[in-house]
């Protein structure tokens, strides 16, 4: 004996879960080939990411807390904390540019 409702009597039955249609495009045929996501060898060669964030890192750090460190002297209202936040966010933003210029130069190869 099954309870149903009205309601529940008008609608289908809910179906499980069907295989992918891409998936089984791709297995299909006299040239099936197994799905191999991870088979091609990664070409990453190496670059000058690192000295570039930090040649970056520095030159525009340094540039930003000697430029607060004129701009906020003992009579401005700049705070104490003006030349440490400038360094840090200076080289923060110097070491991405760094790192996306160097990132375009690869290393040689050693012979």
């Amino acid at each position: 004996m099954t309870l149903t409702t009205a309601a529940g009597a008008q609608h289908a039955p809910i179906v499980g879960p069907r295989p992918s249609q891409v998936l089984a495009v791709a297995a299909q045929g006299p040239l099936r080939q197994p799905l191999a996501i991870d088979s091609v060898r990664r070409d990453i060669r190496p670059t000058h990411w690192k000295k570039g964030a930090l040649i970056g890192g520095i030159t525009i750090g340094l540039g930003l807390a000697l430029s607060a460190m004129a701009w906020c002297n003992a009579d401005s209202p700049c705070g104490e904390g003006a030349v440490p936040f400038s360094f840090l966010a200076g080289g923060a933003v110097g070491g991405l540019i760094g790192a996306l210029i160097g990132g375009q130069f690869p290393k040689e190869e050693d012979p």
